[in-house]
């Protein structure tokens, strides 16, 4: 079965009621990064659903696929009363997720938690809707590359629709997985990644990151912070709009 990811494009009452039905999340596993899909023209919004990237792949090499889809929009996963929210990113009467970095940062209502060389790297958004997932929005940067915004609004925005709109082959340079409480977002040439857990509801810890700008390389990981190897200290903040600019 083919199944085509389509470009929001734009964030109209339309699109909206397409993430309301499906839960704000992926139909299939409840991921909350994904991607408008369809097995149509996508032109019209009632043919549209939301997978994430291994959910899409996935479905589209599964046997019986067509009634396995049928049933995932009739009953998105996000939508069932079984589904534990509590390790996954939806908010629970919060406005901010609390946002924390190893070894003992920790950042309160801060929404840019890190910019590195002028370029915003991660921002958490309250949700557009009580008790809804947090709106990510993540920009990384493969070595020798300038940084790329891969995902916007919970959208995942890398490699297939990207290139095809540029009139060029698809080449998947990024990648993205749900294990557990974990995001892990990752270049295929290994040089950029960033994992985050979640937990409870409330927090989000920045457990690996690694990202280039300008030349210059950003991590962090159990050690700390690191910016081309050399450590540096990240302070913790409160009600600040961008916590560590770098």
């Amino acid at each position: 079965m083919r199944i085509s990811a389509v470009s929001a494009r734009n964030n109209d009452l339309a699109l909206l009621n397409v993430r309301s039905d499906c839960g704000f999340a992926c139909i299939r596993c409840g991921a909350t990064v994904y991607q408008y899909c369809t097995t149509g023209d996508g032109e019209t919004p009632h043919d549209l659903f939301l997978l994430c990237p291994p959910c899409r792949d996935a479905l589209c090499v599964m046997e019986g696929a067509e009634s396995v889809l049928a049933k995932l929009r009739a009953g998105p996963v996000a939508r069932q009363p079984g589904l534990d929210r509590r390790h996954l990113p939806f908010m629970n009467g919060e406005s901010f997720l609390e946002v924390r970095i190893p070894p003992g940062t920790v950042m309160l209502k801060t929404v840019c938690p890190i910019r590195f060389c002028g370029e915003v790297v991660l921002v958490l958004s309250p949700p557009e809707i009580s008790e809804g997932p947090v709106q990510i929005r993540l920009t990384l940067g493969r070595k020798g590359h300038v940084p790329e915004t891969i995902v916007l609004s919970n959208e995942w925005r890398a490699n297939e629709w990207r290139a095809n709109e540029r009139g060029e082959n698809a080449t998947n340079q990024w990648a993205f997985r749900q294990v557990g409480n974990r995001y892990f977002f990752w270049s295929t040439d290994g040089t950029s990644r960033l994992v985050l857990a979640f937990s409870n509801n409330r927090s989000v810890t920045i457990e690996e990151l690694r990202t280039h700008n300008g030349g210059k390389m950003l991590e962090i990981d159990a050690l700390g912070a690191r910016i081309d190897g050399v450590p540096i200290e990240l302070a913790s903040t409160d009600s600040q709009v961008i916590g560590a600019d770098l």
